[in-house]
């Protein structure tokens, strides 16, 4: 029996997403599993997982170097262009998830970005309840100041720098570089990022009963959602000196389309129809990634974004 087609399948589980998100989220892996496989039997890896390092004292407080296929680190330092940097921080409603969720989840982000020359980096993070905000957004601050100081321990020269997160990943990344709170702490970070990568991000708290995921936000949040706006990330977001990519899929979890909206006006937005929540991030290095161009193009040239 030949393999349903990536936009059939979207197109019948997209409608139903918002009914079942687990479940659907592994309905997502299992498809999109042999397109993986497929892509690594035709391509190679794309990259070879160097070493995982630890930035903290937390289980989760470690990261993994991906570098691109066929490189060491005496090829990377000698190399006269600098090499081009992904940090990747993964999604998982605050409460579960992991950088290796599944053997090709999500390590298939960083490998289609090393396919590109990128060296990439998989972050992982505290999660509640063991994190309470901003504790999420601190660790990935930290993490990538850890790696940063190993790449130049290794002479490897850095290019542009590129912070991308997912689902409630997108939400630490946007706290870390617009909340107050971390003004201090990530100076350095938004003085050397060349551009902020948000795939489905949760930019707002809330305890609304539509949002499938409340559970999530109140243990990473809080329980008093009188502190809810002043942690949201978007009440911070009224502008961006960084360049800033939104992407979102067609068929979201609920209310992510409304908090996103009032970016649009100084970002690169695009929304992938078909798509959902999961299979946004699911579909890359699969062979099947329709975002990949415009996610070229915003690295190739980050453009300014209107204020």
């Amino acid at each position: 029996m030949s393999q349903q087609a990536p936009k059939e399948f979207l197109r019948g589980l997209g409608p139903r997403w918002h009914l079942d998100v687990q479940g659907h989220r592994d309905e997502v892996f299992a498809f999109y599993q042999p397109f993986h496989q497929a892509q690594l039997a035709r391509l190679g890896p794309g990259a070879e997982i160097i070493e995982t390092s630890r930035y903290g004292s937390h289980a989760k407080n470690e990261f993994e170097f991906y570098w691109p296929e066929r490189q060491d680190d005496q090829s990377l330092a000698q190399e006269d262009n600098p090499k081009s940097v992904l940090f990747f921080v993964h999604g998982g409603a605050f409460v579960r998830g992991d950088r290796n969720t599944t053997p090709e989840v999500y390590s298939n982000v960083l490998r289609e970005f090393c396919r590109s020359g990128f060296i990439g980096v998989n972050i992982g993070y505290r999660l509640a309840p063991d994190a309470r905000y901003p504790d999420a957004a601190v660790d990935i601050v930290q993490a990538i100041t850890k790696a940063k100081e190993v790449l130049s321990d290794r002479r490897i020269r850095l290019g542009q720098q590129f912070l991308m997160g997912h689902s409630a990943g997108g939400t630490h990344c946007a706290t870390a570089l617009f909340d107050p709170c971390m003004a201090e702490k990530a100076a350095s970070l938004r003085e050397e990022l060349d551009g902020l990568i948000l795939m489905s991000p949760r930019l707002k708290a809330d305890r609304d009963p539509r949002n499938v995921n409340a559970a999530g936000v109140i243990a990473y949040f809080g329980e008093d959602d009188t502190e809810f706006e002043l942690r949201s990330p978007l009440t911070h977001m009224k502008k961006s000196d960084i360049p800033l990519f939104i992407g979102m899929a067609e068929f979201e979890n609920p209310l992510l389309h409304d908090y996103v909206e009032p970016c649009r006006r100084f970002a690169t937005y695009r929304q992938y129809n078909d798509h959902n929540h999961m299979s946004i991030i699911t579909q890359f290095d699969s062979g099947h990634n329709g975002c990949w161009k415009d996610l070229q193009e915003f690295c190739k040239s980050p453009p300014t974004n209107p204020v």
